[in-house]
């Protein structure tokens, strides 16, 4: 089966494109509502609505965007926002939660005004209301730089009809406020507009798999009054400018939006949502040149080389590093050996405490911490293996759970974390030193996430995709009769990187001892397991070894016993369980996983019937899975391997690799049968 383009929306549209024709078919139609003035209709959703059973549905979201002059000799973004939700179970009353989020840099601000929020409830057969209060706000101080005010409409409870609208005036013109079109519950109705000046032009970032129900666009001329402060003027008086510019009105529509939930296999919600973003690439205005603001990405290496927390001291000769790397590094040694020892150095003597792609002091200071952020340990890498010699620069790249990066735009808040990339006899390594348990040349599984770049020349694009961490997992087991008759066996598990490192987090953070009893769980209900031995667990070039022993629990008075042969190493549920997939799968890795058994018949059985040999294929070449298995008088023998070449599957694929597991789960869940045989 050939494997469809991802349907993955990414539009450019500047606001100097005016003249964007309607569409949809139905292009007159409108939804609105005015805030507090309901009627007993507005408690029953449209005859035409989707997933009607929803916990709680968003009937009418609109939000518009403009520019205003303000006093400071500029302009002010004002975005405001009305919602109606309805509530239709006690489940859904978090729908009414709100936090909006105000950015803070020095004397630019967000503000938040014009708050309003009610309740409606009938009552007695009469609409009741409840209003939201001032002392019923809250502010959280997320950082320096941003926080939320934050509140729970009173009143809500399941069957209410919810109403909230405000304003947020913004000095940050380089985003405008996104507007997502999706999120945790339906919403019937979703409206956007934004008034462009022609003064501005923005690139406007749409994502999702929701086609929009209209889309349309108008021109009219409007003027602007801007109060220049006396500190910008010419003889020290504040003075009011006029400018004129034509006003570009765009609107964007969608209806009848189904909700987003996240399954298994997703990297971020984020990547996936129905929204628009936008950000300012540049501005003018009559009379003067094209002012950028966006840059390009050689503006952006050599801002970020320039930088005091991050590239500024990568390079230099940084004598006092020969201290530090004194017991590390060898002069006998090849580079890679040295590469190695302080990746292996910096993982083990190196305290990893948050995400973040900047210093948060210096280099010095992180060496005498002994500790820092993801930032701190990997620039440090990439600091000592320059001054050994060895070329190397930084990588920014967005971990899978902050979304993707995005790969014709330098917009840098999308990065949040940094490895290095280091060119070693030949051959290239991305490493990361960040993890205690990751072997050499390997990355955490979060970092295979697609667009990453090079923070060099000019500053080259990097695709660390999730296609090229392959899973690799072989377990054997082996079934035999002691001398006294009873029949047990020994599993082997040889685990793979990713799963090698989450066995290392656990050991360390909790304990061998829990780990292995969490091991234990997977033991079938009518087998016992003995502890779990665990391998290289302090080796992160080799993959975790793990061994146990397992013994069937017979039934003695039983003609027949029927016992799965992969002793709880199988699928025992679909890992797809939703009906229908609107986003596509993103598995960390590729998979082989292969299962090995001999087992011995039990003493004082014969085999009566065993499952069937079989192979499946997933489409034409992205992966197969094999059960092969032969009995003779003595002796089973079994080979069931799974193997998955693709990470990713386009939202089309889902129902065909949704069958493909249903298929392995059931083939796993059959049995061997034995019978007693007669006695003589």
């Amino acid at each position: 089966m050939k494997q469809k383009v991802l349907l993955l929306i990414i539009s450019v549209v500047c606001s100097w494109s005016f003249g964007l024709a309607q569409t949809g078919t139905t292009q007159a139609e409108k939804v609105d509502f005015t805030f507090g003035k309901i009627t007993p209709e507005a408690f029953t959703l449209p005859a035409d609505a989707i997933e009607k059973d929803a916990e709680a549905y968003i009937l009418c979201d609109k939000g518009f965007s403009s520019f205003e002059g303000n006093s400071k000799g500029w302009f002010t973004l004002r975005f405001e926002r009305k919602v109606r939700i309805k509530i239709n179970h006690a489940n859904g009353v978090s729908a009414a939660d709100f936090q909006i989020p105000l950015y803070q840099s020095g004397s630019a601000v967000e503000r938040l005004s014009g708050l309003k929020a009610m309740a409606f409830n009938i009552e007695a057969g009469k609409i009741v209301s409840t209003e939201l209060t001032a002392d019923q706000v809250f502010t959280d101080k997320y950082s320096n730089r941003l926080q939320y005010k934050k509140f729970s409409v009173p009143g809500a409870k399941a069957g209410s009809v919810v109403d909230v609208t405000y304003v947020i005036e913004s000095d940050f013109l380089n985003s405008l406020q996104p507007w997502a079109f999706q999120g945790s519950y339906p919403c019937y109705w979703s409206e956007y507009e934004v008034a462009f000046p022609y003064f501005f032009n923005y690139v406007t970032l749409a994502q999702g798999y929701q086609e929009f129900y209209q889309r349309s666009s108008s021109e009219v001329r409007q003027h602007f009054n801007i109060l220049v402060p006396s500190a910008q003027v010419v003889g020290g008086r504040s003075q009011m400018v006029r400018e004129e510019a034509n006003v570009q009105f765009t609107r964007w529509v969608m209806k009848n939006v189904p909700a987003l939930r996240e399954e298994n296999f997703t990297t971020s919600l984020k990547n996936h949502i129905a929204k628009i973003e936008f950000q300012l690439k540049q501005y003018r205005f009559e009379g003067s040149q094209y002012q950028d603001v966006m840059g390009n990405w050689p503006a952006v290496v050599k801002a970020y080389t320039e930088s005091g927390s991050f590239g500024a001291d990568l390079y230099k000769n940084n004598g006092w590093l020969d201290d530090e790397l004194e017991t590390v590094v060898s002069k006998g040694a090849s580079k890679l050996d040295n590469a190695k020892a302080i990746v292996n150095y910096l993982q083990q003597k190196y305290s990893c405490n948050a995400g973040g792609e900047f210093l948060t002091s210096n280099l010095k200071a992180v060496v005498k911490a002994k500790a820092g952020n993801v930032g701190d340990i990997n620039l440090l890498l990439t600091a000592m293996l320059h001054h050994i010699g060895i070329k190397v620069h930084p990588v920014i790249l967005s971990t899978r759970a902050n979304g993707w990066s995005h790969e014709f735009y330098p917009l840098t808040d999308r990065f949040n974390y940094v490895i290095a990339k280091a060119n070693i006899d030949g051959a290239t390594y991305l490493l990361d030193a960040t993890e205690p348990g990751l072997p050499f040349g390997n990355l955490p599984p979060q970092c295979y996430n697609g667009h990453a770049r090079e923070i060099a020349g000019e500053g080259p694009a990097l695709y660390i995709r999730a296609d090229s961490a392959n899973e690799r997992k072989v377990t054997t087991l082996f079934m035999s009769n002691d001398d006294n008759g009873k029949w047990s066996g020994i599993v082997t598990g040889n685990l793979g990187v990713f799963e090698s490192l989450r066995t290392r987090r656990s050991a360390k953070a909790d304990g061998v001892a829990t780990v292995a009893a969490q091991w234990k769980k997977r033991a079938p209900a009518d087998c016992s397991m003995s502890d779990p031995k665990f391998e290289y667990l302090e080796n992160a070039q080799k993959e975790v070894k793990v061994q146990y022993s397992i013994t069937p629990e017979l039934d003695a008075d039983a003609d027949l016993l029927y016992i799965n042969p992969l002793m709880g190493e199988q699928y025992k549920e679909n890992p797809f369980a939703s009906a229908t997939r609107r986003y596509p799968v993103e598995m960390p890795s590729t998979v082989d996983e292969m299962f090995v058994a001999n087992i011995e018949v039990p003493a004082g059985y014969t085999v009566e019937e065993i499952p069937k040999s079989a192979k499946i294929n997933l489409f034409e070449e992205d992966g197969f899975y094999e059960y092969i298995i032969h009995a003779d008088a003595n002796r089973i023998m079994l080979r069931s391997r799974l193997v998955i070449r693709k990470a990713e599957f386009p939202a089309e694929d889902y129902e065909s690799l949704r069958e493909f597991f249903s298929y392995v789960v059931k083939k796993q869940a059959e049995s061997i049968v034995f019978r007693k045989k007669p006695k003589a």
